[in-house]
């Protein structure tokens, strides 16, 4: 209990209000923290294998992007040859009509 009135005396001496504006509909502003205490950095071996883990994770995300892009072209291409093909089936029989006219 002790040290947890310690730490709210310090965060209640950090905390800053800033910009506090009332607007329609209630009230907004900001807070800023301070911390007394100096930031600690992760270790090293850490942050090493966050970098390796994102040139891996990049490298993937290229892979897969690429393989979205073809899957999307090929369809593209087997959408363009279907519409094509509907096309020379309604011409093929728009032209049988006159065809049979003629053979009767």
């Amino acid at each position: 209990m002790k040290e947890e009135a310690e730490v709210y005396e310090k965060v209640r001496r950090a905390m800053v209000t800033e910009d506090v504006t009332e607007k329609k509909g209630g009230l907004a502003f900001g807070l800023t923290f301070v911390s007394e205490e100096e930031p600690k950095m992760p270790p090293r071996r850490l942050t090493e294998l966050k970098k390796e883990n994102f040139e891996k994770w990049r490298d993937d995300q290229e892979k897969v992007q690429s393989q979205k892009q073809k899957l999307a072209q090929q369809r593209r291409e087997e959408a363009l040859i279907q519409k094509k093909i509907e096309v020379a089936h309604k011409e093929m029989e728009r032209l049988e009509k006159y065809v049979n006219l003629g053979v009767q």
